[in-house]
């Protein structure tokens, strides 16, 4: 026996909203005017950002210069919140262990100055783990974080 199901459309009553709850207070949000929200579905309901076409971030990272003998050993995961592509230039100071003890924005090689871009990437060069020196001294260097939106 053969059964057909059809589907005659909801009787949602729901607040809506970014795929919210009723926990979520975000409604009625955007740049676009009207009622109802804007943004990417299962987007992050506290983002300001109403622009590009959304997707999640991947990142690279490279020594730009300094820290001879050096390499890097292990990377934090680069996958995180952001919108453009770009370049985030940090300096950093890293222990005789391989272990980042500063890290500072460096503008001049950046093509952003985007606020929670700079978080991210000082955040994630404080977690880069490096080689250790040959005689345990601390070396200083820049690196880059190349940001890339993918869908």
């Amino acid at each position: 026996m053969i059964r057909k199901h059809t589907y005659k459309g909801g009787t949602a009553s729901g607040t809506g909203g970014n795929d919210a709850d009723n926990w979520n207070n975000s409604r009625s949000q955007g740049i676009a005017g009207g009622k109802g929200d804007q943004g990417k579905p299962g987007g992050n309901p506290d983002s300001d950002s109403y622009t590009g076409s959304g997707g999640t971030g991947k990142s690279g990272v490279s020594i730009s210069k300094g820290l001879q003998g050096r390499r890097i050993s292990k990377l934090p995961s680069f996958q995180d919140d952001f919108n453009d592509n770009a370049k985030v230039a940090v300096d950093i100071k890293v222990d005789g262990a391989g272990n980042v003890t500063s890290a500072t924005f460096q503008p001049k090689n950046s093509t952003t100055s985007d606020a929670s871009m700079k978080s991210i990437a000082l955040q994630k060069a404080r977690q880069i783990k490096f080689s250790s020196s040959a005689n345990g001294e601390e070396s200083r260097g820049t690196i880059i974080f190349n940001f890339r939106v993918t869908n």
